[in-house]
């Protein structure tokens, strides 16, 4: 079982630590694992018919593959201390007031809404995107003084980009940046 449980922290943490942003699109039940799977990701976007929840101590477990820890730290402690206790679950417009998703959407919409979300991520500048991500996943972890010091540093590593170089110049020349990821 330490394997097993050990092995699901490792692939969730992983997922969270990936370079590029993550979007998880939650349709239908979105339970247990599948909690801690999109909790795991960056961007949540659920239909409006999703239902999710956390029902492990209700079958003798909690939440053991980083949601007891993602959980309280995308939603706040009270709410999540509510949702892992009871095994509760609630409907997408609550998770969306929550902030456990970003956006709630008609299903018929939730691929399209998904897909133009990262559509218009992959637009963006990589390198700045990767240094954005590293200090978003260490947010609740670090004190202000120690966040600012990585956020200076990102900016360095963003300050020798030909990115940077390309994303003022197509402001003065009023089109779309075309990013290399250099």
């Amino acid at each position: 079982m330490r394997n097993f449980l050990q092995t699901g922290q490792r692939l969730f943490d992983k997922i969270e630590n990936f370079e590029k942003p993550v979007i998880a699109a939650l349709n239908g039940f979105t339970w247990g694992g599948g909690l801690e799977l999109a909790l795991a990701c960056d961007i949540r976007i659920a239909s409006e018919d999703a239902r999710i929840g956390t029902p492990e101590v209700a079958h003798g477990l909690f939440p053991a593959w980083g949601g007891t820890m993602r959980l309280p730290r995308a939603i706040g402690r009270g709410k999540a201390t509510e949702l892992i206790l009871t095994g509760g679950q609630i409907d997408a417009k609550e998770a969306e007031r929550i902030g456990l998703v970003s956006k709630t959407v008609p299903a018929n919409e939730l691929n399209s809404t998904v897909m133009w979300t990262a559509g218009t991520i992959a637009t963006r500048a990589p390198v700045a995107l990767r240094q954005a991500k590293k200090i978003l996943s260490r947010v609740f972890e670090i004190n202000v003084e120690e966040g600012n010091k990585m956020v200076t540093e990102g900016c360095l590593v963003c300050f020798q980009t030909e990115d940077l170089k390309e994303g003022v110049k197509a402001v003065f020349e009023k089109r779309a940046p075309q990013f290399k990821g250099k």
